[in-house]
């Protein structure tokens, strides 16, 4: 039954072709040849079972399918990118959980605020944070990322400096 739907890249050819005009047109637009406009919109036409544009020496004009056609692939072009930003969005926001220690004094001061942004910017995340009076055991502690000052670094743990000062 999915064999007798049009593929999406033949719905983008076709609304080209009407965006640009003309075949030729539509095919440098989309990157490729006009071979390739005729034969994707030949593909269409067969899947739909019925002509879409009528082709003459002054371009091409949009039969009554191809009139509704057009609109439908507009929507179903939307749709299939909004489809493509959401699952791409996904595998690049952060979401789960996140334990992060820090000391007392700098955590409430400038720690806490950056983290209420950060929730409420990525509300997939789930922020555990604890505040130290002590120099922390990652492990022991049950942390993910640990914010210090001037404290030793063992080697073993990677760390970056976020200001000099």
């Amino acid at each position: 039954m999915l064999n007798n739907y049009p593929l999406a890249k033949d719905l983008q050819v076709l609304v080209e072709i009407v965006h640009t005009g003309s075949f030729s047109a539509a095919a440098a637009a989309l990157g490729q040849t006009p071979a390739f406009v005729t034969k994707r919109i030949q593909i269409l036409e067969a899947t739909l079972a019925t002509t879409l544009l009528n082709r003459s020496a002054r371009g091409v004009a949009l039969t009554e399918s191809g009139q509704r056609c057009y609109e439908h692939a507009l929507k179903l072009l939307t749709h299939y990118q909004r489809l493509v930003d959401e699952v791409t969005q996904i595998k690049t926001r952060p979401e789960g959980m996140i334990r992060i220690g820090c000391s007392f004094g700098f955590g409430r001061s400038y720690i806490a605020p950056a983290i209420t942004d950060l929730m409420r910017n990525y509300p997939e995340l789930q922020v555990h944070f604890e505040l130290f009076d002590r120099q922390i055991d990652l492990v022991q502690d049950n942390i993910d990322l640990d914010i210090r000052i001037n404290d030793e670094i063992p080697d073993y743990i990677y760390c970056a400096f976020v200001n000099k000062e």
